[in-house]
């Protein structure tokens, strides 16, 4: 085998590596696409038994204890938002230079 015919399977062996590494990428897309479906789907799930217990529907003991991981993280948003919506309810507050203008004056 010659020089050249060595590099020639070289390129060759280099094509189908590349070529089977994006097929092989390729793969691994499609599966994290359907891995987004199913979480996608769980999600819906999860609304629709949190849903549905609100309204007097019974399950297992580990869907309460999830239902209420959800209930609870629930009111901790709402204290998170009031406590947020609070901030800056005070007076004007003002920019240093407002305060540095009313030190000169007096």
């Amino acid at each position: 085998m010659t020089f050249l015919d060595k590099i020639t399977d070289l390129g060759k062996q280099a094509a189908q590596r590349t070529g089977e590494a994006v097929e092989s990428g390729k793969l691994t897309l499609k599966i994290k696409e359907k891995e987004k479906e199913i979480l996608k789907i769980q999600t819906e799930i999860g609304k629709h038994v949190c849903e549905t217990a609100q309204a007097g529907v019974e399950y297992d003991d580990a869907i309460k204890a999830l239902i209420s991981q959800v209930a609870a993280a629930e009111i901790e948003i709402d204290e998170l938002t009031a406590s947020k919506e609070g901030i800056g309810d005070d007076d004007e507050v003002k920019t240093d230079d407002e305060n540095v203008s009313e030190n000169v004056y007096e």
